[in-house]
C-alpha cells in the first residue's frame, strides 16, 4: 500500500486556518530585498536595480513554492509574527550578498592574474566582467535560496500542531524587551551607515554581518526540532519497511484538532493496517541528548492512547501500539523498570546499518535488514505482550 495523506486518514478536522499566501509572498520578497542590500551597496551604481530585481524575482518564486503548501495550524499569525519571521529569513539572502561579493572579488583576481602574466591592461574590462560574473553567480543561487526561505516561513508561522503558535508569538508578548532590541538595532544601523558611508566595501561587509547575526538569532527560535540526516534516514527506513508490510503510513501525523495534536507531537510515524496501528517515535543521537529515561517512553505511550481514540472513530476495534526506536541513544536506568510494567516495544537501530541504504532503499535491502534487526513482528502483526524479546 502507498503512503496516504493525513487528510485521508484523519477526516474530522477542526478550524484549520488557511495560509495567508499574499502576505507570505510579500514577506519573502521584502526579506529578499533587505538581505541583498549589502550586495547593492557593494556594486554602487546598481543599487536600485538590484533591490527591485530581488523583489521581482522573489514574488513569483514564493508564489510558486506556496502552491503545494498547506496549513494544519488553528491560529493565524499576527502581523508582528509575520514581520519577525521575515526578519528571520533575511540571513538567507544576506548570505547570497556575501556570495556575490566573493564572486566579484574572485573574478577581479582572475583578471588581475591574467594581466600580470601576459602584461595586458584590462582594468575597465575586468571591472565590467567581474560585475557580470558576480550577477550571474547571484542569479544562480537566488531562486533555490528563496524557495527554501519561503518553506521555512510556512514552517515557522504555521506550526503543524493544532493550537500551537509560532516561536515569535512569545517574543511579541515581551513588548519592552522587543522594543529595546529594535531601538538599539536601529541606532546601530544608523551609526554604522554614517561611519562607513564613504567606504562602500566595508559598509557592505558590515551590513551583511549585522543582517546575518540579527536574523539568525531569530531564526534559531524555530530550529529546536531540526531533523538530522541520520534521523531522516532512519524514518525513511521505517516508512519503507511498514509500507512493504502492508501498512498505510503518515509521517508526523496531525489531526488539526487543538485538543489532540499537542498530545501526539512525539509521534514521528503512524502506520495503520486493518485493525492494527503502530505509533512510532525515533530518538536519534544529538548533541546534548543523554540516555532515554522512562518519562520519554511514557509520553509515547500516552500518545498511543490518544491516537487510539482518534482512530477508533473509523475502526472501533483497532489495536494501537507504541514503538520506541533508539538510534545512537542509550537506555537510561529507569527505562527497563518502566517497560517491565508496560506492554511496549523498544528496539535499538544501528545507524551504521542504514548507511548503505541511502534515502530511497530498495525493498530487498529493507527486508534483509529487518531480518537482522529482528523486526519481523511488524509484518507478522504480533502484539507487544513481552519486552524481553527486544533486548
Amino acid at each position: 500500500m502507498s503512503t496516504r495523506s493525513e487528510a485521508e486518514i484523519f477526516e474530522q478536522r477542526a478550524m484549520v486556518v488557511p495560509l495567508r499566501r499574499t502576505a507570505l509572498v510579500a514577506v519573502t520578497a521584502g526579506s529578499a530585498a533587505v538581505g541583498l542590500l549589502p550586495y547593492a551597496i557593494f556594486l554602487g551604481e546598481l543599487r536600485i536595480p538590484i533591490v527591485f530585481g530581488a523583489l521581482i524575482v522573489a514574488l513569483p518564486v514564493a508564489a510558486w513554492r506556496l502552491r503545494t503548501s498547506s496549513s494544519l495550524a488553528t491560529e493565524q499569525p499576527t502581523s508582528g509574527e509575520m514581520v519577525l519571521a521575515g526578519w528571520s529569513s533575511v540571513p538567507y539572502t544576506a548570505a547570497v550578498s556575501l556570495w556575490g561579493v566573493f564572486a566579484y572579488c574572485l573574478a577581479r583576481g582572475v583578471f588581475w592574474l591574467v594581466a600580470l602574466l601576459w602584461g595586458v591592461e584590462l582594468h575597465l574590462a575586468a571591472q565590467r566582467w567581474a560585475v557580470w560574473t558576480s550577477l550571474g553567480a547571484v542569479a544562480l543561487v537566488l531562486v533555490p535560496v528563496l524557495g527554501v526561505a519561503t518553506q521555512d516561513l510556512v514552517r515557522l508561522l504555521y506550526p503543524r500542531t493544532a493550537g500551537a503558535r509560532s516561536p515569535f508569538f512569545a517574543l511579541l508578548a515581551e513588548k519592552r524587551r522587543l522594543g529595546f532590541v529594535l531601538l538599539w538595532t536601529l541606532v546601530a544601523a544608523l551609526a554604522l551607515g554614517a561611519a562607513l558611508w564613504n567606504f562602500p566595501t566595508l559598509l557592505a561587509f558590515a551590513t551583511a554581518i549585522c543582517l546575518l547575526y540579527s536574523g539568525a538569532s531569530l531564526e534559531t527560535l524555530g530550529r529546536a526540532g531540526t531533523e538530522t540526516a541520520g534521523r531522516h534516514r532512519g524514518l525513511t527506513f521505517l516508512d519503507r519497511l511498514l509500507r512493504a508490510a502492508g501498512y498505510e503510513t503518515v509521517l508526523s501525523p496531525r489531526t488539526g484538532r487543538a485538543s489532540i495534536d499537542p498530545l501526539i507531537t512525539t509521534v514521528d510515524l503512524l502506520a495503520r493496517a486493518a485493525g492494527r496501528a503502530w505509533v512510532i517515535e525515533l530518538k536519534a543521537e544529538r548533541p546534548g541528548k543523554g540516555p532515554v529515561e522512562w518519562n520519554e517512553a511514557s509520553r509515547l505511550r500516552n500518545a498511543a492512547l490518544v491516537m487510539r481514540e482518534v482512530l477508533s472513530a473509523d475502526q472501533p476495534e483497532i489495536e494501537v501500539e507504541p514503538l520506541l526506536v533508539l538510534m545512537g541513544r542509550p537506555r537510561g536506568a529507569s527505562l527497563d523498570p518502566f517497560l517491565a510494567r508496560e506492554a511496549m516495544r523498544v528496539v535499538d537501530l544501528d545507524a551504521a546499518q542504514l548507511m548503505g541504504l541511502g534515502t530511497e532503499p530498495e525493498e530487498g535491502q529493507v527486508r534483509s535488514l529487518v531480518e537482522r534487526l529482528g523486526l519481523e513482528y511488524l509484518a507478522a502483526g504480533q502484539p507487544a505482550t513481552s519486552r524481553t524479546e527486544d533486548r
